[in-house]
């Protein structure tokens, strides 16, 4: 117990220091960020931000932190590997380092030459390199691999194997067909829709319309089936029906949709534990 409480003081005092150092740095205008033991800094040419680097080495050096040298990038550069991340301001995407894209790349090819039948632990490495990489590959990482955490869940234990279910199947081909290491932006400009489109469902059909292609609409009637299924349901079905019907005047432009269904925007950005939301969402 006198062990964990010197562990967590002296943690906390770690803590308190870099806070202070931060505040220090920020207050005379640096863009720095400290994460735990790892920091970077950035200025608008290198002469400035050698500086930044300059100023900061001897102010860590005078708060009694102790800087690893090695592994340490005191001369600034534009393209270089941070919190696990190949961060390149030239081009402004985070990517993936070769070594992390390899190594998933030899797990999906794993799945695919055992047809599938693999161990819970296996996918649980599969997702587990993806979720690593999302920042660089974007929200898709959360919406592709919905059906592969259902398998695990569903596994009768860790390590023994079995099949794939065919949704988890198709996100593991889609990960296959669609992996690219091309980089996340890090930055971008806020897009500017050129075309508005809603769309609404009830009991009996749905609706929608599109504001810049002339005010056309589009409407239909839910099947028996259709009409069964829950609200969330509908309003994912609408969406898709809507943007169906306007495919060839929207083709190439920036779309911004609006539906007055809060489940349905959150279920079309990360799916949903319901096996037929989440495939009405991919």
């Amino acid at each position: 117990m006198f062990c964990l409480l010197v562990f967590r003081s002296v943690l906390l005092s770690s803590q308190k220091i870099q806070k202070a150092l931060t505040k220090h740095w920020r207050r005379q205008g640096i863009c720095i960020f400290t994460y735990l033991d790892d920091g970077a800094g950035a200025d608008s040419d290198f002469c400035k931000a050698q500086r930044v680097s300059d100023m900061g080495r001897h102010d860590v050096q005078r708060s009694s932190f102790v800087a690893n040298d090695e592994k340490s990038q005191w001369v600034p550069v534009q393209c270089g590997e941070l919190l696990g991340y190949i961060l390149n301001l030239h081009a402004g995407t985070f990517q993936v380092p070769q070594k992390r894209v390899d190594a998933f790349h030899q797990v999906l090819r794993d799945v695919v030459a055992h047809k599938f039948v693999v161990s819970a632990r296996t996918v649980a490495r599969f997702t587990g390199l993806l979720a690593s990489m999302s920042l660089a590959l974007g929200p898709v990482v959360r919406l592709c691999t919905r059906s592969l955490y259902r398998d695990i869940l569903e596994a009768a234990s860790w390590d023994s194997p079995f099949k794939l279910s065919a949704n988890a199947q198709g996100e593991v081909l889609f990960w296959q067909t669609s992996f690219h290491n091309a980089g996340y932006p890090i930055w971008s400009p806020s897009p500017r829709p050129e075309v508005l489109t809603y769309s609404d469902a009830s009991n009996s059909g749905w609706g929608g319309f599109a504001v810049q292609i002339g005010g056309y609409a589009a409407v239909g009637s839910w099947s028996v089936d259709e009409s069964k299924k829950s609200s969330t349901f509908r309003e994912l079905r609408a969406t898709s029906l809507v943007l169906e019907s306007f495919a060839p005047q929207l083709c190439g432009k920036e779309v911004l949709h609006r539906t007055d269904n809060k489940n349905t925007e959150i279920i079309l950005s990360i799916g949903s534990r319901k096996a037929d939301l989440h495939n009405e969402a991919v």
